[in-house]
């Protein structure tokens, strides 16, 4: 598995760009972009690399939200045969093959192989760990498209929270290695530098000026209309995020529901307070507004908010340029009209005390086009799922969230292609739930 992982995503920029053919919604729209290897000197048992995707959606990013679902034409590039589940002729993996080997289940998964009737047994079959089993039961339910079977597991946790009597400590369940590896190049280190001068130069889009802008109400109507939500009781308990209540708490984070919003989540990054609207989540499977809630959390803790809202071709590239041309202008002989121009805001705080040493990284500012900012953006956004992931052992309720579905309602006959095709981080996300160990 490592090997064929390794083979299978480790691409590079230069042919990527030679072989620029898949474009979601239109010629360039940002998003979870590719990660090549761009540091080879760090090695792991299980790099997991991602093609390249474009994904920015300017009518979602322009209000700072970060957009977690993708409605991509063309198949992801993953390696797994996405032809339809139906057409898969049964092949010899019957229980009794999968008896003989535990570690059976994930060839099932791998290669699609259709078994009639395999759900029942497999979820009679004894496992030496149960979350395994767990796992097993979900990734060859979403292939066999059997959610009914599913369903009567007991740790049903897409639809039932308390069911999830694990610990969500993840950690330990997967290398931190297998993290994409753009995130160990000097391209990340860039951005990470880049962070405070993003957030300096659109600040306003990151704050509830924002949320106002959308409803087109002042600031008063929201504070008198906006509903506080508790982490431990209500709809947050609802919907499972009480278990993290103690830790949410404590970093300060605040839930408000106020109608209006419809699908969309807004968060305010100077008061670590998120806003959505609880009415319409309420009419969703509960993975949509927990997986939500939790990538727009996770992503400011791990310091990945808010590049992942920003389009890279709007926001990022423009604002990189003229970093780079402060620094040109500062390299040449000023002319006598250049002295008198007035210092922007932005020479002001490039040349502060907290920016020394920022300079370090134009090299690599100059080589970052928006197809490598789209790789960095990828590259988070898989990253934040890899963790909610381990921590929750939630592949089918991750797949409903990525891929807004209802799959133990409306849209439980979806093929298993279409379930691939719908967001295209649910492949390599299903291969990284088959590494986690226990």
């Amino acid at each position: 598995l490592n090997e064929r992982l390794l083979s299978k995503y480790d691409l590079s920029i230069d042919k990527l760009s030679q072989e620029r053919n898949h474009s979601s919604f239109g010629e360039t729209n940002a998003g979870f972009n590719y990660s090549p290897d761009l540091n080879n000197n760090i090695q792991g048992p299980e790099r997991i690399v991602l093609p390249e995707i474009d994904f920015d959606k300017d009518q979602i990013e322009d209000y700072g939200q970060v957009d977690e679902t993708f409605d991509n034409k063309e198949s992801f590039q993953t390696g797994f045969n996405t032809t339809d589940t139906d057409s898969h002729s049964n092949g010899e993996n019957t229980l009794t093959t999968l008896g003989d080997k535990i570690s059976n289940w994930r060839e099932i998964v791998k290669e699609q192989k259709f078994t009639h009737g395999l759900m029942k047994p497999l979820r009679a079959r004894a496992f030496e760990n149960e979350l395994e089993k767990h796992l097993a039961l979900q990734l060859v339910g979403l292939v066999h498209q059997d959610f009914d079977e599913l369903d009567k597991w007991h740790l049903r946790v897409w639809r039932d929270p308390a069911a999830k009597t694990y610990s969500i400590e993840g950690d330990q369940r997967y290398d931190e290695l297998q993290k994409p590896t753009i995130l160990s190049s000097p391209y990340f280190e860039a951005m990470k530098a880049l962070m405070p001068l993003i957030f300096h130069a659109y600040s306003k889009r990151f704050e509830v000026y924002t949320v106002l802008k959308m409803l087109k109400c002042s600031e008063q109507d929201l504070i008198k209309n906006r509903e506080k939500l508790s982490w431990g009781s209500g709809f947050l308990a609802e919907i499972g995020l009480d278990v993290y209540s103690g830790q949410f708490v404590a970093r300060g984070y605040e839930v408000y529901s106020i109608s209006g919003l419809g699908s969309n989540m807004f968060f305010d990054l100077k008061k670590n307070s998120l806003y959505l609207d609880q009415d319409f989540y309420r009419s969703k499977p509960l993975t949509w507004a927990s997986y939500g809630i939790l990538s727009q959390i996770i992503s400011t803790k791990m310091k990945y908010y808010p590049f992942l809202a920003l389009n890279s071709k709007k926001y990022i590239m423009p604002l990189v340029k003229k970093i780079l041309n402060h620094y040109e202008a500062q390299s040449v002989k000023k002319s006598f009209f250049e002295k008198r121009r007035q210092e922007t805001k932005l020479d002001k705080v490039l040349n502060s005390k907290k920016m020394e040493g920022f300079s370090q990284h134009l090299n690599v500012l100059k080589k970052l086009d928006h197809r490598r900012v789209n790789s960095l953006k990828l590259s988070m956004r898989f990253h934040v799922y890899q963790s909610i992931l381990a921590d929750n052992l939630d592949v089918v309720g991750l797949v409903e969230h990525l891929a807004s579905l209802d799959l133990f309602g409306e849209n439980k006959n979806v093929s298993y292609s279409e379930v691939l095709s719908s967001s295209r981080l649910i492949a390599p996300l299903i291969e990284f739930a088959m590494t986690l160990k226990f």
